[in-house]
């Protein structure tokens, strides 16, 4: 199965290739440029990034850019009917 692919202009987190004992697995939100089904380019990284490597917001939770330095998060709420979708699979 295909992972799903991040579209232009969402916010990702990029696995780090080699993390070191002290930093992050996970590298601070960046913004998508182009996508195709199996990598990415990614703002701030020179390479295209595999989609293996891209972690996307849960669909619930929704991501604004406001400043250089803040995103907003919010929440939206689920309906009790896709609480349960991952246990029929």
């Amino acid at each position: 199965t295909l992972l799903p692919w991040p579209k232009e202009d969402t916010w990702v987190r990029v696995k780090e290739l080699f993390p070191s004992a002290t930093s992050a697995k996970w590298s601070n939100p960046r913004q998508v440029l182009l996508s195709t089904p199996t990598a990415a380019k990614v703002e701030g990284i020179k390479a295209w990034v595999y989609v293996s490597r891209i972690k996307i917001p849960p669909p619930q939770w929704e991501c604004q850019y406001i400043t250089d330095l803040k995103l907003c998060l919010q929440q939206t709420p689920a309906s009790p009917a896709d609480l349960f979708d991952d246990l029929e699979s």
